[in-house]
């Protein structure tokens, strides 16, 4: 089998949410005041979703997805739908190096790891179809009959009673709201366990708008209302920020990892014991080849691997359910007056009752909603 074309389109994924549109919901520009609003005044074509289609001339066609919008999608035209042409597509780990090591020169992180991303999940995609089974018994079998969900959202009172084992709350205020924000982001989280009550997990999200001090105080104070984690307070590339985080909290787990990319980076993360629960994301962080070997780094320390908004991503599921420490998965719930445009990429995922499993259909869990072939060619 070869690999005849890719073909790669570029489809908004957040615009018209509260993702984009809640205009209290600490961010990394926070810091900027005419950025105070939502996150639509800032996010570029990075937010947006390239989905991948891999064709063969067997007539197998595999779909992936990542993000970095128009962007990525001109790394995977114009460098690796060439890079691929000819190749076979059942080899994916020799795929992956070959794609890594010719990005090397300019994308260790970032948007290039993206673009490898969307390939390598149509790549395995792919190879489910032609052995005709579903992916996650390709990846080991299931560790996991089905996983426990829980949900992230603004409102947590609106979701309290739909049978998600925890919530996740987005914190309003950053570090340089001064001792107002902080009073909010407190009276955020005594509010939310208020309404999830007091067998529901609860976490928040910091959103990289924090620092050490400024976490550390907030844990103290919030000590009370037993958060599981405190996810994402600091930039990703503080590493020993995250390391005396997780030596002065030993009450509530110290989470990140959704915007670190490749085993490299994670190992850097571990290395310095920064985190009890990581979360890459397999639609950025290098696929599900990549982060199958991050899993295997955070299972040797001993620690969890809860990937970045799983739920909404079936490869991921497929992932999760294969993967021994992964405790549960995270979806992102969109409201009545969210206007999400229908994707290219349809999901065959059952989530019921608070649990999600992978479908037992050939492949990962993605049925194309157009005829990928009618892309314009590269």
């Amino acid at each position: 089998m070869k690999i005849t074309g890719i073909r790669a389109r570029v489809e908004p994924f957040s615009s018209g949410t509260w993702l984009d549109q809640a205009p209290a919901i600490a961010n990394p520009m926070f810091r900027f005041p005419r950025f105070r609003g939502a996150r639509a005044a800032w996010r570029g074509p990075g937010a947006d979703v390239v989905r991948v289609f891999v064709l063969t001339d067997d007539g197998v066609v595999g779909a992936g997805e990542c993000r970095g919008g128009v962007v990525a999608k001109a790394i995977i035209d114009s460098h690796l739908a060439g890079l691929l042409h000819g190749q076979n597509p059942l080899d994916i780990e020799l795929r992956w190096e070959e794609m890594w090591r010719a990005l090397l020169p300019y994308g260790r992180r970032g948007v290039a790891v993206m673009a490898i991303s969307g390939v390598d999940l149509a790549l395995w995609d792919l190879l489910a179809r032609w052995v005709g089974q579903p992916l996650y018994r390709l990846l080991g079998g299931a560790a996991h009959e089905s996983l426990p969900v829980y949900a992230t959202h603004p409102d947590p009172a609106r979701l309290a009673a739909e049978g998600f084992v925890g919530l996740k709350v987005p914190m309003p205020c950053a570090a340089e709201d001064g001792r107002a924000g902080f009073r909010r982001n407190v009276e955020a989280v005594a509010a939310a366990r208020g309404a999830v009550g007091p067998d529901v997990d609860l976490m928040v999200d910091c959103f990289m708008s924090w620092d050490v001090a400024y976490t550390i105080r907030f844990a103290r104070a919030v000590r009370e209302y037993d958060l599981r984690w405190i996810e994402e307070a600091l930039p990703p590339d503080d590493y020993d920020g995250y390391a005396r985080l997780r030596r002065a909290i030993n009450w509530t787990q110290i989470a990140t990892g959704e915007h670190e990319y490749t085993r490299w980076g994670f190992a850097q993360l571990l290395g310095v014991h920064g985190a009890d629960v990581i979360q890459p994301d397999v639609t950025w962080a290098g696929g599900i080849t990549e982060v199958r070997r991050i899993a295997a780094l955070a299972s040797a320390r001993g620690v969890s691997v809860v990937p970045h908004a799983g739920v909404l991503q079936p490869w991921t599921v497929h992932l999760m359910a294969a993967t021994p420490n992964c405790p549960l998965a995270e979806t992102v719930v969109f409201g009545a007056g969210d206007r999400r445009p229908e994707a290219s990429i349809r999901s065959e995922i059952i989530v019921e009752r608070g649990r999600v499993r992978p479908n037992e259909t050939p492949g990962a869990g993605v049925a194309p909603n157009i005829d990928p072939t009618s892309l314009p060619e590269t």
